[in-house]
């Protein structure tokens, strides 16, 4: 198998897109989720501020810091 470098460029590219589209404020079924309260799968709980969203991880801005978080270790994100 070979390493394609123009295949991960189109794809970074795509990526980029997909970022800069979004806005900075995010609702889920008409709820506003800026301040939440996010339970992962291996029962800690994170609060913060949802900076982005992406196809497979959310940015979470929590005590200055930004946190990546991937989706499939969320169990709820709970709206403060």
């Amino acid at each position: 198998m070979r390493f394609d470098i123009n295949r991960v460029r189109k794809e970074a590219d795509q990526e980029m897109k997909f970022y800069e589209n979004q806005s900075n404020q995010y609702s889920l079924l008409g709820i506003r989720l800026s301040d939440v309260r996010i339970h992962l799968r291996n029962d800690k709980i994170i609060t913060g501020k949802i900076e982005k969203i992406g196809r497979y991880e959310i940015v979470v801005e929590r005590e200055g810091k930004k946190i990546i978080l991937l989706k499939h270790a969320i169990d709820i994100i709970e709206p403060l």
